[in-house]
């Protein structure tokens, strides 16, 4: 039972990291509120939070079955329970401790929980609108707008590139802590649909984790901050993205370029978005690409 929960844990985030959801990297409000549970009010704690943090929900409430029952609601058709792990103290059979007590161990345990959004008939407190306002900043809505053949945009509850359907999904402005954070993670997903066979083409089929992922969100990054600083929204948004690329690089380190390949290839995605012609091949090419 214990391994098959932290497998859970594990693959639960792998596979939010994989969608394009990054937990520790989010800055924009979503839910304005930690994910708490209904009843107690209580918000969820350590591994509990980042695994329904990365569900991107609506509302930042949970129930289990048996609260929305009491509740007189039900759960919606087809949705799935968001799996909450805890500690049981278990008594080892045949065991003392040192004080010759019966020996108890912690023992990994999970159930199920539903986000209010995911059930019918159950009543929760809505977030209070915002005070305040972010508005467009003019140009970086003329970076966006002059690229030719940018991917559709569509609003959702994460930032993410989707290369089948070669379509951005981003959320709402007004979720962003700053008009700033809001235009570096659509620059950053827009370098990402760069790398579409039908533009420049980049390796985008990397797993998780793995070195041609790795590389491609340091592309990503680092091109954000190249139209950042275009716009002239850098000097805000920099240390989010030295913190990002950082992380990134430590994935690399036996790569002693990789810094080098990956600033060549995001300064050839900026130029395209911008709409600036480069050479097919290039006297740098071989150590940039």
């Amino acid at each position: 039972m214990e391994n098959k929960v932290y497998g859970y844990v594990t693959e639960r985030i792998v596979k939010a990291l994989e969608e394009g959801t990054i937990p520790w990297r989010q800055p924009w409000f979503g839910t304005n509120h930690a994910p708490r549970n209904l009843v107690s009010g209580k918000p969820y704690r350590g591994i509990n939070a980042l695994l329904l943090s990365c569900m991107s929900y609506p509302a930042p409430y949970f129930l289990s079955k048996k609260q929305i029952k009491d509740r007189g609601g039900k759960i919606k058709k087809g949705e799935k329970g968001n799996m909450v792990v805890f500690f049981k103290m278990w008594e080892v059979p045949g065991q003392t401790d040192d004080n010759g007590k019966p020996k108890k161990i912690p023992f990994l345990r999970y159930y199920l929980v539903w986000n209010v959004t995911q059930c019918d008939g159950i009543e929760y407190p809505k977030p209070e609108p915002r005070t305040e306002t972010i508005d467009p900043i003019a140009d970086c809505e003329t970076i966006w707008d002059n690229w030719e053949d940018a991917p559709p945009v569509v609003t959702g509850n994460k930032a993410a590139y989707n290369r089948a359907a070669d379509q951005i999904e981003m959320p709402d402005m007004q979720l962003f802590e700053t008009a700033e954070e809001y235009y570096s993670t659509k620059f950053h997903e827009g370098i990402h649909g760069t790398g579409h066979e039908k533009r420049i083409g980049r390796d985008l089929t990397g797993r998780f984790a793995s070195g041609s992922y790795s590389r491609e969100e340091l592309v990503a990054e680092i091109g954000a901050a190249m139209l950042c600083g275009i716009a002239g929204i850098d000097a805000k948004t920099i240390e989010n993205s030295a913190a990002y690329c950082a992380h990134w690089a430590g994935k690399l380190k036996d790569d002693e370029k990789l810094i080098v390949k990956a600033a060549g290839q995001a300064q050839k995605a900026a130029d395209y978005i911008l709409g600036v012609k480069f050479a097919e091949k290039t006297e740098d090419e071989t150590v940039t690409a």
